[in-house]
């Protein structure tokens, strides 16, 4: 499972680095963590406001629960659709999509 970091906690660690080497300092490594903070500030970051995912997913769901239950006749058991997995599906897919920039 992808773990996520918090992108500005990335770079201030970086600038903290970068602040212990002298001025005049010149390495490879300082290259290297100048590059890659340039680099991170070249990524988009994006919020999701998770409450409010939940919340439209719950919704969702209980209005689809209504919808099905409407739907079935006496002889119906089937009581599968009630299951958790589209909440589950929703929110890798959702985690693919801020993985991916979108």
């Amino acid at each position: 499972m992808a773990q996520y970091i918090d992108k500005s906690a990335v770079v201030a660690e970086i600038n903290r680095v970068l602040n212990s080497y002298h001025p005049t300092e010149i390495t490879s490594g300082r290259y290297a963590l100048v590059d890659l903070r340039d680099f991170l500030d070249t990524l988009e970051v994006k919020d999701v406001d998770l409450e409010k995912e939940i919340e439209e997913q719950i919704t969702q769901y209980y209005n689809d629960c209504e919808q099905k239950l409407k739907e079935m006749d006496d002889n119906d058991n089937d009581f599968s659709f009630m299951t958790l997995d589209n909440f589950a599906k929703h929110f890798f897919e959702l985690g693919l999509k801020a993985q991916k920039g979108e």
